[in-house]
């Protein structure tokens, strides 16, 4: 319940920071406009979202660590607890930036829908 809540609220956020700057740039609030502005949003949150699911997963650890093991392999000598993989620095969940992203695309294309 508090996902959904915390989606909702943030793409009302999103649609009047969309509006609002249309109006500030353009003087003017057409559909295209808003049809850009969602999409243009919408992907920047779904994009961030999905990195940050991928990273969660462990999917840059390898590679993290092979470039600590080759650049930095003194300083992991003399470090015993050793480096804190990437993965386990992605401490907040991506689950409403996906949803956001998700639900603002679906607004543009239903808006691009109806335009067409």
């Amino acid at each position: 319940m508090f996902k959904w809540k915390q989606i909702g609220i943030t793409v009302i956020i999103c649609q009047s920071v969309i509006l609002m700057s249309a109006y500030f740039f353009e003087r003017s609030v057409g559909i295209e406009t808003f049809i850009n502005g969602n999409f243009y949003i919408g992907l920047i949150l779904l994009m961030a979202g999905l990195f940050i699911m991928v990273s969660k997963n462990g999917f840059f650890d390898v590679i993290t660590n092979g470039i600590r093991h080759i650049f930095f392999r003194r300083q992991m000598e003399d470090d015993p607890e050793g480096f804190r993989s990437f993965s386990a620095l992605m401490n907040f969940s991506s689950d409403w930036l996906i949803g956001t992203g998700g639900i603002l695309l679906g607004i543009s294309i239903i808006c691009l829908i109806f335009v067409l």
